[in-house]
């Protein structure tokens, strides 16, 4: 995922260094041509740009892209790797004089990103990240003399708006595969260390295992990048049927990132749950068990880590109570201290194997039930 926000965060930082860069044009789409030269030239790749570029010049300056893509890698899919339907950036022309970057709301409609990896293990998108024949690491440092660059304090950006986008991903070496479809992104104003607005959604599926999410989140973000920290209040994620709302922290995001928080689980239907996610629930002799789930817990971890702790859960008429950790996701080293009041565990049992009907049919049941 983190590859996917880097390429989406690099086209809209073209967009805003076009805002910039752009020469005063009477008709830019004249110029057509010989962008589509100087992209394919440096990557490779065919750019397509059958929709208008618009220039405004004052007060912002602005531009907007319709239809734009970018092709594929030779060797995959004749599909395009990225398409969007329009982006805009707009940037405020007088606050630059006393050095200051104000920037309007930056939108991004209609994008679509097929991510592959072919048999032999090679991707679509490797040849976009190497350097060429220029080291990248003298490439990233700032020419002697040079500007060592804009003071993030400076910066603000009324908003951030992505609509309609999808993404896809394909591993021909594994058979593995995932979408992430009608993702959508809203922001506030993007202010440095000052509290954001946001909401996201998405529907995500994938095979081995077979997954299908609904997720949605909503929050207050504080981000502080100077400091390493991350504040979520007002959390609110959906994910299908589970609701919860609670309080996430982190800490030294760049490098050894540690977060903490307090969740509410909503109470929601544990069986329905299952069967919308993908697996599927399991076959119950009583199948009124797993209807009813709610409960808070603390959280912390690391990035190869997870703790529950003060974990106290209603499952039907049982309340379940302790902690819980995974000391390593990579070994998925698990530790547990947990104690349950009272529980009629034959109701949780698989029905017996001289029962009328087998596990896939109850299940199938018990999912048009649900």
């Amino acid at each position: 995922m983190k590859l996917v926000f880097k390429i989406i965060g690099a086209l809209l930082a073209l967009l805003i260094i076009a805002a910039v860069a752009i020469p005063l044009l009477v008709d830019v789409n004249k110029y057509k041509p010989e962008i589509q030269s100087a992209a394919e030239s440096r990557t490779g790749r065919k750019l397509a740009i059958p929709g208008d570029i618009k220039l405004s010049l004052f007060p912002w300056i602005a531009i907007e892209l319709g239809a734009m893509s970018v092709g594929n890698a030779k060797g995959f899919t004749d599909q395009q790797m990225l398409e969007i339907s329009d982006a805009a950036v707009s940037l405020k022309l007088l606050p630059l004089l006393s050095g200051n970057i104000e920037v309007g709301t930056v939108s991004l409609n209609g994008l679509r990103l097929r991510l592959e990896i072919d048999k032999s293990g090679r991707s679509n998108w490797e040849d976009l990240l190497e350097p060429g024949q220029t080291d990248a690491k003298a490439a990233a440092k700032p020419a002697p003399g040079g500007d060592a660059g804009v003071a993030l304090e400076s910066v603000v950006i009324g908003g951030l708006t992505i609509a309609d986008a999808d993404i896809s991903f394909r591993n021909a070496k594994t058979g593995q595969s995932f979408t992430v479809s009608d993702f959508r992104l809203k922001t506030g104003a993007l202010r440095p260390g000052k509290p954001v607005q946001l909401s996201m959604s998405l529907h995500s599926a994938a095979t081995e295992p077979k997954l299908n999410v609904d997720l949605t989140l909503a929050t207050l973000l504080t981000l502080d990048v100077a400091a390493g920290t991350a504040t979520l209040d007002d959390l609110s994620i959906g994910i299908n049927e589970l609701t919860a709302d609670g309080k996430l922290e982190a800490a030294n995001i760049k490098d050894a990132l540690s977060w903490s928080g307090k969740l509410e689980i909503n109470e929601f239907n544990l069986r329905k749950f299952l069967n919308t996610l993908g697996p599927g629930a399991p076959a119950t002799q009583d199948p009124e068990v797993l209807r009813r789930v709610s409960g808070d817990v603390d959280v912390s971890g690391t990035r190869n880590s997870a703790k529950l702790s003060n974990l106290k859960f209603r499952l039907d008429d049982s309340t379940l109570k302790g902690s819980l950790s995974v000391k390593d996701f990579d070994t998925m080293a698990l530790r547990f201290d947990l104690q349950i009041d009272e529980i009629d565990a034959d109701r949780y049992m698989a029905p017996a194997a001289d029962a009328p009907q087998d596990k896939q049919s109850t299940t199938s049941k018990e999912a048009e039930q649900s």
